[in-house]
């Protein structure tokens, strides 16, 4: 059998081009598991002379037998390639095309290759239509809004659509350099091109945005004759995208977010205690027992005096349950487990974390059912970029601040002046803060990026005496207005300090020292009237924070009851099989289990 056709009884050769799409389920309501579909008369499954009569079920099983049914019919499975093809009649699942229809197709390409005319509208699109589906294909949890998708569609495809033919009328009509003209869509084409594709990659780095255009446009002027077949190019490449972009989509769409439902009634406690609430989250601050040892080798007795004379306890041991900001805010704020909601090696999950953080979550609720006002600060609008439905009452960044192509971190805020603005506010009522400082961080993720590991610690350490002379100040202003408050300081991670990269912690590893470094977590509460519940011992981990803390207003310990596990989990790419694994178990033992 030749490699690259699949003979029929008849004679009729068909060349198989494409195959399945993504991880498509079998839509037959009798699939019993993976490949066999239901039960067909002998009739039926029997190969008919006509190409009409046959499909192909395309699976990712090599060398698998033949399927036999209960009714004797059965399925032809056939070795091709690196699959096996089950012959069927059921599906449509798949695209078959012939090499009629090949032939066709290459026609209609040559035609338009060789042909004399123009086609700047296509030209147009063809020069935006990869960059702007592969934004979408690596950013999408960040540009998801359709204000974005609005504003990139514009600038990507409908500008040049608009542009490339008004350019050409003008050029013609003022008759200025007319031997040029022939030079002028093929350049236009590979400066939008390659710029577009700059601005995606590399962002607003102007000297070599201009570089790269001036290159592209030379080169664009050298191959105008084959502008043509750049175009056809550029389709292909648009077309590719799709493989990857489409199950993203549709995953997302799909999205469970049966993770969220609590337990129990929790959504409907009352709180019988009320004092104003403010909880400020410094990200990536490792806890002070951890920050005392090494990696860190820190002495912050400074703060902690500090704290300790204003009426702070700290809880030493506590940890996130996840190792970022986005994963591990959405957990505390939801009080429940996602597991990174069923990732992918390739880095691009479909989630919506970002909206459970604006509001879409428990906690917010909870306050909001309480009677409180509800308050977002935020230095940059990194957790807002995708300008999410808000549920806050107030979030001191508004979307139209937000730069269209911005990365996160190109707008900051001043968050002192922006609580001392809610605290001189009389009439504001109870009052929930949550409050998000990008300091001190975390060492650099990326090994391109990481200065090495003693140069990263040395910077770490820096950021972190910076977030303390903050931390003094917001407390300072708390405790002087509002000195009955219950007040919460709590990171989100660990600095990641002894890795060169942060991106290193995804390698499977027993080193407790260096997993205390992903997780360890601040948490420093200024009980009012300096009472702690006694049992906020169970103080651990992020997850359960908020379920103790409503425990403690409503003076009700049942909620206690439902207090998930206090695992820390990751995503392991190096070292074991990629998937989700616990790696810090209920005490924060060091274990290594796969999350199903």
């Amino acid at each position: 059998m030749s490699p690259n056709y699949i003979k029929f009884s008849s004679g009729v050769a068909g060349k198989l081009l494409f195959v399945s799409i993504g991880e498509q389920k079998l839509r037959d309501s009798g699939a019993k598991r993976r490949g066999v579909l239901e039960p067909v008369s002998k009739r039926e499954s029997r190969f008919e002379n006509t190409l009409e009569e046959a499909s192909f079920l395309l699976l990712f099983l090599e060398g698998q037998k033949k399927e036999k049914n209960k009714d004797d019919s059965h399925y032809l499975t056939v070795n091709y390639s690196l699959l096996t093809i089950h012959h069927s009649p059921l599906t449509s699942n798949y695209f078959l095309l012939s090499s009629g229809m090949l032939s066709n197709l290459r026609k209609s390409i040559l035609t338009f290759v060789n042909g004399p005319k123009e086609y700047p509208v296509l030209a147009g699109i063809a020069a935006g239509l990869y960059p702007l589906l592969n934004t979408y294909d690596a950013n999408f949890n960040l540009i998801n809004s359709w204000e974005q998708f609005a504003f990139h569609f514009g600038t990507f495809v409908l500008l040049p659509v608009l542009l490339f033919p008004l350019v050409l009328w003008s050029l013609k009509k003022i008759g200025l350099f007319p031997k040029l003209h022939k030079y002028a869509l093929s350049v236009m084409n590979f400066c939008v091109f390659a710029g577009l594709i700059v601005i995606i990659t590399e962002g607003s780095k102007k000297e070599f945005f201009l570089m790269v255009v001036l290159v592209a446009g030379l080169l664009g002027a050298l191959l105008h004759k084959h502008l043509k077949k750049v175009i056809v190019l550029q389709f292909i490449l648009a077309i590719t995208v799709l493989f990857t972009l489409v199950p993203f989509l549709t995953r997302y769409i799909n999205y469970d977010t049966a993770w969220m439902e609590q337990p129990d009634a929790i959504e409907e406690v009352t709180f019988q205690k009320q004092p104003n609430v403010y909880f400020i989250q410094p990200d990536g601050y490792v806890n002070f027992g951890n920050l005392s040892e090494a990696p860190y080798n820190y002495n912050n007795s400074d703060l902690e005096s500090f704290l300790s004379e204003k009426n702070f306890k700290t809880y030493d041991h506590f940890r996130s349950n996840y190792p970022n900001t986005v994963t591990s805010n959405s957990s505390l704020l939801t009080m429940k487990h996602h597991y990174f909601s069923n990732p992918r090696k390739t880095g691009k999950t479909p989630s919506k974390y970002r909206s459970v953080i604006t509001g879409d979550n428990a906690v917010v609720s909870i306050f909001n059912n309480n009677g409180y006002n509800t308050h977002l600060l935020l230095e940059t609008p990194y957790l807002v970029l995708n300008r999410p439905k808000m549920a806050f009452d107030h979030c001191n960044i508004g979307y139209d601040e937000i730069p269209l192509l911005s990365r996160g971190f190109d707008l900051k805020k001043d968050l002192a002046a922006d609580l001392e603005k809610i605290l001189d506010d009389e009439n504001s009522g109870k009052r929930f803060v949550f409050v998000e400082k990008i300091a001190p961080a975390h060492v650099q993720f990326r090994q391109a990026a990481s200065l090495g590991m003693e140069k990263e610690r040395e910077l770490y350490l820096e950021r972190l005496e910076e977030a303390n002379e903050w931390l003094k100040e917001v407390v300072g202003l708390i405790t002087a207005q509002d000195p009955e408050a219950l007040i919460v300081i709590a990171a989100d991670h660990g600095g990641y300090v002894g890795y060169e990269y942060g991106f290193q912690s995804r390698t499977r590893s027993n080193d407790k020292v260096l997993l205390n470094s992903v997780f360890s977590a601040v948490l420093a509460i200024r009980w009012p009237n300096g009472q702690a519940p006694e049992y906020d011992s169970k103080f651990r981990s992020s997850v359960n924070l908020f379920r103790i803390l409503f425990s403690y207003l409503s003076e009700d310990s049942k909620y206690l009851e439902q207090l998930q596990n206090d695992g820390s989990y990751l995503e392991i790419y190096e070292g074991a099989p990629f998937g989700v694994y616990k790696v810090l178990d209920q005490q924060g033992e060091v274990v290594f289990e796969e999350i199903q």
